[in-house]
């Protein structure tokens, strides 16, 4: 049996699961399989990996303890806020979810696990306080001791505004802990709307212009996925949020605690772009996709540098960020012609995202270049362009871009 150690866990619990139907709690309990699997699956984890067990209405999961816990916890409440985001917008059943997230020592019991971290856990998630959290799917309590160890630290991705320090009272159990407020409830799921367009004229490339809205980890079907970076072609460090940091993340070879063993990726394009930094705004560089190939079936990587540093200001988005979609296509169709499993492309909202760029703008000039690809490549052996819509503001404004091209129309 398996000693006690300190590891990071959480606890979820479905609100209002014993008011459901029989069949709605089947259903429901699916969903919350799948939506632990999912968020594992971002930790680079399994679930054989982890300590873990059904509470019935819910699920306790404790995560190896070699983890780097700052790092964990940012994937842990982005990833399951987009999950579920992306889980209600299939079902008409809502479901909310109650989550605390603990650190401590933990270990296998004859009838489960002991250590005053499930204990905890079971406290938090079971609280008045929790319960009372309205205005969102997902509300998640922190304990004090998992809040010192990485918020207070002040790790990237965790802003201590995006917590509050709440009283919580269960049973005998009376202490601190923190409600995470960092992501605002979802919009409801828009109306059915065009999301593919070809071109208009007659004679043109089938190649079809669409959207693809959710995470990028939940895409398999995109063979190439563009990474926007900066002129430095400097990835974004593991325990960052943006595509940079996930591309390189999930691309490296990890160790069965999700440590990096081999940074793939990154080494790579390293190599590529050699002492030429920095490079021209909107160049565009290859690499293989590592660990992606066999996780979500990607077989290169188009890095362009959408952003640059400026002194004393951070990243900007460059002054023409349309460059980077042509370039792009430019080295996608040669890589088409010497792979013929190589059809579709996946761009994210270059320079949209950390470097704060306009999300209108942007969606404007990167259909706007996509467009013109297609209308001077009469013979492009590319099947699908999809851009990435990862938030509502992003969906729209890609939809509006779209229908606006004077290039394009719907696809049949």
């Amino acid at each position: 049996m398996e000693s006690t150690s300190v590891r990071m866990g959480f606890m979820i619990d479905v609100a209002g699961y014993g008011r459901r139907s029989a069949r709605a709690k089947t259903d429901v309990q699916q969903r919350v399989s799948a939506l632990v699997t999912e968020v594992l699956r971002d930790q680079g984890l399994r679930l054989d990996q982890t300590y873990h067990h059904g509470t019935g209405d819910g699920m306790v999961v404790f995560l190896p303890g070699e983890i780097e816990v700052h790092r964990a916890l940012v994937r842990l409440l982005r990833c399951a806020t987009e999950v579920l985001a992306e889980d209600n917008q299939r079902y008409q059943d809502r479901m909310r979810l109650r989550m605390a997230v603990v650190i401590g020592p933990i270990g296998p019991a004859a009838i489960g696990f002991s250590g005053d971290a499930i204990v905890e856990a079971g406290r938090l998630v079971d609280s008045d306080t929790l319960r009372a959290a309205h205005g969102a799917d997902l509300a998640v309590l922190i304990s004090a001791q998992l809040y010192e160890h990485t918020v207070r630290e002040g790790h990237a991705g965790l802003r201590h505004t995006d917590f509050r320090p709440v009283e919580v009272q269960a049973k005998e159990y009376t202490r601190q802990a923190w409600l995470w407020h960092g992501q605002p409830r979802p919009a409801a799921a828009p109306a059915a709307e065009p999301t593919t367009y070809t071109l208009a004229a007659a004679g043109g490339p089938a190649c079809v212009i669409g959207i693809r809205p959710g995470r990028i980890l939940r895409v398999h079907d995109m063979q190439i996925w563009v990474n926007s970076e900066n002129t430095d072609m400097e990835m974004a460090r593991f325990n960052e949020f943006s595509i940079s940091s996930i591309i390189r993340y999930h691309g490296a070879l990890r160790d069965a605690a999700g440590h990096v063993v081999d940074d793939v990726i990154a080494g790579e394009l390293s190599r590529a772009v050699g002492g030429h930094r920095p490079v021209a705004p909107g160049a565009a560089f290859v690499t293989g996709p590592g660990a992606l190939v066999g996780t979500h079936g990607v077989r290169r990587i188009i890095h362009v540098a959408a952003v640059q540093g400026e002194p004393g200001a951070g990243f900007r988005q460059i002054r023409h960020v349309g460059a980077c979609v042509a370039n792009a296509l430019a080295l996608a169709e040669r890589l088409a012609a010497d792979d013929p499993a190589i059809r579709f492309i996946l761009f994210p909202m270059l320079g949209a995202g950390m470097a704060g760029a306009s999300v209108t703008q942007t969606a404007t000039e990167l259909v706007a270049a996509a467009a013109d690809h297609l209308e001077s490549t009469p013979g492009s052996l590319l099947h699908g362009i999809r851009f990435l819509a990862y938030a509502d503001a992003e969906r729209v404004a890609l939809g509006e871009a779209l229908r606006g091209n004077p290039l394009l129309t719907p696809a049949p």
